[in-house]
C-alpha cells in the first residue's frame, strides 16, 4: 500500500511530479536483475512470468521504466509495462512496441490487457493499439488484512484441490475434496494465509481488463 497504492491515488489528484519524452529515453533488452526487481517493486501485481524485459533510461543511465513480455512463436505478449507513480514518458509505450517489432522480425502481433481497476486503457489507443474487447470481470481470493496476498480464480478448482502440485492441495496437506463447494470452504475459511497466521480468503471480483492488438504493420 505504501508503495504503489497511496502513491497512485496522490498521482491521480496532482498529475505526473516527472516528465520524460520518448525521443530521450534509451531503451535496453535486458534480463538484468535491476529490470526484474523494479518491476516487482513497481507493477500492482509484481513481476509474473516473463521471458524477455525491457528497461527505459534517461540521459544519466537511470533506470526509469520497465517493460516484459511472453514470446511464443510468432505472437507476443506485453506483460507488465510499470512506471514509478509521478513519472510519465510521453510516447514511451509506442517507442517500446517499435523496437520490439525490429527486434523480433518473424512476430507480427503483440497483445497486451489494460487493468479497468486502475484506468480506461486510452493510453494504449493513442499508442497505436487495436482494441480487441473486454475480459469481463475477474474472480480473485484475497487476504483480509494484507492485499498482496492474492490468489487467482484458479485454486477454485478440483484440479488444484486434488493434483499433486496444486495450491489447495498443497496448503490442506492433500487432504481430499470431492466437490467444489469444499474446494470453496477451505479457501474461505481455513486456508492459512502466506504473510501471517490469519486464515480465510475474501472472494472478490474485479472489473476485468481490456484486451489490445498491435500489429507489426502500424509500426515497422
Amino acid at each position: 500500500l505504501q508503495n504503489i497504492s497511496f502513491p497512485r491515488l496522490i498521482q491521480q489528484l496532482q498529475g505526473y511530479k516527472t516528465k520524460y519524452y520518448a525521443r530521450c529515453v534509451t531503451l535496453k533488452c535486458s534480463n538484468d536483475y535491476k529490470v526484474k526487481q523494479f518491476i516487482k517493486c513497481n507493477h500492482s501485481q509484481g513481476l509474473g512470468r516473463a521471458n524477455e524485459y525491457w528497461g527505459f533510461y534517461n540521459d544519466t543511465d537511470e533506470l526509469i521504466a520497465a517493460a516484459s513480455f511472453v514470446i511464443n512463436d510468432n505472437i507476443a505478449e506485453l506483460k507488465r509495462l510499470c512506471f514509478p507513480c509521478g513519472v510519465q514518458i510521453v510516447g514511451g509505450l509506442s517507442k517500446l512496441i517499435y523496437h520490439f517489432f525490429k527486434k523480433h522480425l518473424h512476430i507480427d502481433t503483440v497483445f497486451s490487457f489494460s487493468d479497468n481497476n486502475l484506468g480506461n486503457g486510452s493510453g494504449y489507443a493513442k499508442s497505436g493499439a487495436e482494441y480487441v474487447g473486454e475480459t469481463g470481470p475477474s474472480l480473485k481470493f484475497i487476504s483480509y488484512s494484507n492485499g498482496f496476498d492474492t490468489y487467482s480464480w484458479s485454486i477454485a478448482t478440483l484440479w488444484s484441490a486434488n493434483s499433486k502440485n496444486g495450491v489447495v492441495a498443497k496448503a490442506a496437506d492433500h487432504r481430499k475434496f470431492d466437490t467444489i463447494d469444499q474446494v470453496n470452504e477451505y479457501i474461505e475459511m481455513d486456508m492459512q494465509h502466506r504473510y501471517d497466521n490469519g486464515t480465510g480468503y475474501d472472494r472478490i471480483y474485479t472489473a476485468g481488463s481490456k484486451k489490445w492488438r498491435f500489429n507489426r504493420s502500424d509500426f515497422v
